[in-house]
């Protein structure tokens, strides 16, 4: 209800936008709605056995054997795993699965490219690398967050989803404006809203 309602934050709407989008799933009819929504939610979960067939394909030989780091191997397979938290399903908007889709597209083309160069990979991870640190080094404290820090915080990680497509997928395009500076800036914000 919330993906077609449009409130992955579980607030309640306000009556008109409650009305507003009461007509609209009216107008478009609930179960072609509801009907898009499960295809493109089951689309997304193919595209995740895929990725994992993939990961499988690139770091097994024909005879089952790991070829390819292990630790790369795990990286891969983590995140995967992040891209489809547990809770996944609770974030509700129809519009995150698009998100995801669009973040399992750009891990494909990654483990593509790190099949054929793992070295170009690294240098590409490492751009990544201090924004992650700050996300590992901040875990534990994001329970004690403000509200406002912990928004801060939640689209610092979104923007590191979207740094993370364009580093290693630039054909894919961000959902919105982002580089290393933005990342610092947005990062910093976290920090005084802490």
């Amino acid at each position: 209800m919330r993906s077609l309602f449009g409130i992955p934050s579980g607030n309640i709407p306000t009556l008109q936008q409650y009305n507003t989008k009461l007509a609209t799933i009216n107008k478009e009819g609930l179960y072609k709605t509801g009907t898009t929504i499960l295809n493109t939610l089951m689309a997304v979960l193919r595209k995740k056995k895929e990725l994992h067939s993939l990961v499988n394909k690139i770091f097994t030989d024909n005879k089952g054997k790991n070829i390819l780091a292990i630790d790369k191997r795990l990286l891969f397979d983590q995140l995967i795993d992040e891209i489809f938290a547990p809770d996944f399903l609770d974030h509700g908007a129809s519009s995150e699965l698009t998100k995801l889709t669009r973040q399992l597209q750009s891990l494909a083309i990654r483990l593509e490219r790190y099949s054929i160069n793992p070295g170009k990979d690294a240098q590409k991870d490492k751009q990544l690398l201090p924004h992650l640190n700050n996300l590992y080094n901040f875990e534990n404290k994001v329970d004690e967050m403000s509200t406002e820090a912990k928004e801060a915080y939640d689209k610092y990680r979104q923007m590191i989803a979207e740094y993370r497509i364009s580093i290693f997928s630039p054909e894919i395009k961000t959902c919105v404006p982002v580089s290393a500076k933005k990342l610092q800036l947005q990062w910093q914000i976290v920090l005084t809203k802490h």
